[in-house]
């Protein structure tokens, strides 16, 4: 008998290889080999499709279990991705009451942030809308894009306040 030593590649490289000693003739079934997983990134999660064969010209081709051994071989773990979305929320200058929401964002996205509400003058000062700061970090204003980076984001309304003067006749 000659014996044949199967590798299944994990998605994440050759660190996370598995092996299958068999002989040549025999098969190898989905029982022996463990399905793998793949961390989620910050654009995408990960599940297990299927196991492949790698060509000579870089793309995979799906096998089925059960598989004939024909020699040693090497089968490469093939994941479906799924974005993973992300949300802006949008509070008012209390960081508390939402007002508005946008959603189905992905990593690395430009997001042009929404216009601001207006906040009602005083009796001492008219307001103008600055922009949108973080809720964890009020000193950063972002008044027109933000940039998602893996995480979603809530964002509170900021003003500038301005004297009011009035005139006494």
């Amino acid at each position: 008998k000659i014996s044949a030593v199967i590798k299944f590649v994990n998605g994440d490289g050759e660190a996370n290889t598995q092996t299958v000693n068999k002989y040549v003739g025999e098969s190898v079934n989905g029982a022996d080999v463990t399905a793998p997983t793949k961390d989620a990134d910050k654009t995408y999660t990960y599940t297990f499709s299927h196991w492949a064969t790698k060509n000579d010209d870089g793309t995979y081709t799906e096998v089925k279990f059960p598989i004939e051994v024909k020699g040693d071989a090497t089968y490469y773990a093939i994941f479906a991705e799924k974005y993973i979305n992300y949300t802006i929320t949008y509070y008012a200058e209390d960081g508390q009451t939402e007002i508005g929401k946008t959603g189905y964002l992905h990593n690395g996205e430009e997001v042009t942030l929404d216009k601001g509400p207006s906040k009602a003058d005083t009796v001492l000062n008219t307001y103008e809308f600055a922009g949108w700061a973080l809720t964890t970090e009020a000193t950063k204003v972002y008044a027109e894009t933000i940039k998602i980076d893996g995480a979603n984001i809530n964002l509170k309304a900021t003003y500038t306040a301005k004297d009011r003067y009035y005139a006494v006749t």
